[in-house]
């Protein structure tokens, strides 16, 4: 098992034997746990109802709902074996998500625990390698959090997002001064909502209305673009992925190459003749 924290979120990855049978009987967790797995699937009973619990489906259980599982069958491919991923959020925590919110999100429902949604477990899987490899970007790992807390929410409550009672034209564009502002900094999706005096699932909506995108990928354009002006400058890559925000510089030619084709090496300084 691997275990970390950050943001105040516990996270685990844990690999499933296929050699052994696995039950867990009338046990609970002490926070609010979200979960789902790969190549295995279980049967659980929770408040005296059965529930199959496959790869398609996102698990979420309160805190203290005492429940039984056992594994049906667990099979490894030739790419990935076996795992169960899991992240635990204090009750504190939610509540802290739900004062952010302003209203906005609507209550997560724990009365039916297990969710059938491949679209909801591939946000849940991509947020939490997003969190497992947080250098790639922290703008872009809370931006996927909130839009899987948001999923959730409304999902299991059948309830759309509430409307803001604050409404600003200038918001959006106030978001992107603040971004290349700050581009090298490590932005989280809550201070940038702070700085508009907004919630993150507001701002989300607002920005991508106003630019049909998310300030994480503006936040990576703008990023790239210094980038390049450095290099034509005729600084080094390592120099310049620190100064553009970047983890390291294989973390910069990895995004160089994705949006530009090129590496950052070719990039030439400019000559004056």
């Amino acid at each position: 098992m691997i275990a970390w924290r950050t943001d105040d979120i516990g996270f685990q990855r844990v690999a499933i034997s296929t050699d052994q049978p696995l039950a867990f009987n009338r046990v609970f967790h002490d926070d609010i746990t979200i979960l789902a797995f790969r190549h295995s699937y279980w049967r659980s009973e929770q408040d005296r109802r059965q529930h199959d619990e496959t790869p398609d489906h996102l698990v979420i259980r309160n805190a203290g709902q005492v429940f039984s599982a056992r594994l049906i069958e667990a099979r490894a491919s030739a790419e990935t074996a076996p795992e169960c991923r899991e992240m635990h959020l204090s009750g504190k925590r939610l509540a802290q998500i739900y004062e952010e919110s302003h209203g906005v999100l609507p209550a997560v429902d724990f009365s039916s625990p297990v969710i059938m949604s491949p679209e909801l477990v591939q946000l849940f899987w991509d947020t939490h390698w997003l969190f497992e490899h947080r250098n790639e970007c922290t703008l872009l790992a809370t931006t996927y959090l909130s839009w899987l807390l948001s999923a959730i929410a409304q999902r299991s409550s059948g309830q759309g997002l509430k409307a803001s009672t604050a409404s600003c034209s200038h918001r959006p564009m106030q978001a992107i001064e603040y971004l290349r502002a700050h581009f090298q900094d490590k932005i989280s999706l809550s201070d940038l909502a702070q700085v508009c005096q907004t919630n993150p699932y507001t701002l989300l909506r607002q920005f991508k209305k106003a630019f049909g995108i998310a300030p994480h990928d503006y936040l990576l354009a703008y990023r790239i673009f210094r980038a390049k002006q450095y290099l034509q400058a005729g600084l080094p890559c390592s120099e310049v992925a620190h100064l553009c925000g970047f983890a390291d510089q294989s973390h910069l030619n990895r995004r160089f190459k994705q949006r530009l084709g090129v590496s950052p090496g070719s990039i030439v300084p400019r000559t004056r003749s």
